[in-house]
């Protein structure tokens, strides 16, 4: 009878603990990328143009390689970093509209928005 209440114990010790994994790991498992970007259209003195800033960290805090985009009368500049990347576009004499996109190692155009 001693043996198996102590058989009985180790089970269920070793059933807590595998809950006690599975109820920690989930959260981190779901957790998805923490990305923050912004756009503007700016003026300087040779013209306006596009202006895209973007950060991006993972669940657990650590940079991403981030890819931003910025266009302006259809002409796009692109920029890459680790976890912050900027992009201008080349100026041009009008107003018009700035374009952004950003992506993780490389532009995703799926994301791109107009701000201006």
């Amino acid at each position: 009878m001693k043996k198996l209440m102590m058989n009985g114990k180790k089970v269920l010790a070793v059933l807590t603990l595998m809950v006690m994994v599975v109820c920690a790991a989930a959260p981190a498992v779901n957790a998805a990328n923490s990305i923050n970007a912004t756009g503007s259209r700016r003026h300087a003195s040779d013209g306006y143009y596009s202006y895209t800033k973007v950060s991006g960290y993972d669940a657990a805090g650590v940079g991403l390689n981030m890819a931003a985009g910025a266009e302006y009368y259809g002409q796009w500049g692109f920029g890459y970093g680790k976890p912050t990347a900027t992009a201008s576009s080349p100026r041009s004499g009008g107003t018009g509209v700035a374009y952004h996109a950003y992506g993780i190692g490389t532009v995703d155009f799926d994301t791109k928005w107009d701000q201006n």
